[in-house]
């Protein structure tokens, strides 16, 4: 946990810490974080709280890998404007991603790692070459669907 001058969480690093049960909601009142890196805990479960995108506004990057969390990935954590970094990868996420969110706000995302999960439904790859990404790892996962030529647009 690094502070800065005021004395306000600003990065939280758990690397295999052995953390069990959920990410509590209410890490979401630390306002201040820009990075949140929650890895490597098999047995940590439950969703990613939806209050992220909401409510952590400064977070740039976002690493919550190597665990064991389910459910969906909020669409809110997609609005987050400064947010350079997400990588899901290696959980049990499941359901859509929200690709029409993703590239209406996201200016800055250079890294958007999510393989090693069940996340299903078609890529837009019109839509991801609009975002200033480095890399894309979508594999192992349940999409569907065809790879378009706008791909070569990406850089």
């Amino acid at each position: 946990v690094d502070c800065n001058e005021d004395g306000k969480v600003r990065a939280i690093a758990l690397d295999a810490a052995n953390l069990q049960g959920t990410i509590p909601p209410e890490i979401t009142l630390l306002t201040d974080v820009e990075t949140l890196i929650i890895k490597n805990n098999p047995n940590l479960v439950g969703e990613i709280p939806h209050g992220i995108g909401n409510k952590m506004l400064q977070l740039r990057q976002i690493g919550l890998y190597g665990n064991n969390l389910g459910g969906s990935i909020p669409k809110t954590i997609f609005k987050l404007s400064h947010l350079v970094y997400l990588n899901l990868s290696d959980n049990a996420l499941t359901g859509e991603v929200n690709w029409e969110e993703m590239s209406h706000h996201q200016k800055k995302i250079e890294r958007l790692i999510l393989h090693n999960n069940f996340l299903e439904g078609s890529i837009d790859f019109h839509l991801l070459a609009k975002a200033p990404l480095l890399l894309l790892v979508l594999s192992n996962n349940q999409f569907g669907g065809y790879i378009d030529e706008s791909i070569g647009s990406m850089t």
